[in-house]
């Protein structure tokens, strides 16, 4: 006889599996083709820095279809350290509110 019962284990975990793709599946599809707000059209050039919409800091444009794409894709995965990119000033000071949080460098 078997310490513990594998098999329902093992049905517990598919189960909670399938639960939890579900729950993904769900949520993608219910953001997608909603019509939500926004322009269709990229919004600066690919590589410019841009002030966010709600004022909290810079961000990097990538490329984007703009909301017309069909599939969600992943595009690249990396890893690296994230540093806080802080701007040095003319007399030599470094500035303490950084330009970039959380900036991944490889």
């Amino acid at each position: 006889m078997t310490p513990f019962p594998v098999p329902s284990l093992r049905r517990g975990i598919r189960a909670s599996a399938v639960a939890a793709l579900g729950a993904l599946a769900l949520t993608v599809s219910s953001g997608c083709g909603s019509g939500g707000g926004g322009s269709s059209e990229q919004v600066g050039l690919t590589g410019a820095t841009l002030e966010k919409p709600d004022g909290s800091g810079p961000y990097f444009v990538d490329p984007h279809r703009g909301g017309r794409s069909e599939r969600l894709g992943l595009v690249e995965v990396s890893w690296g350290r994230l540093v806080d990119v802080h701007d040095v000033q003319a007399d030599g000071s470094t500035d303490p509110d950084p330009i970039h949080r959380d900036l991944v460098v490889r």
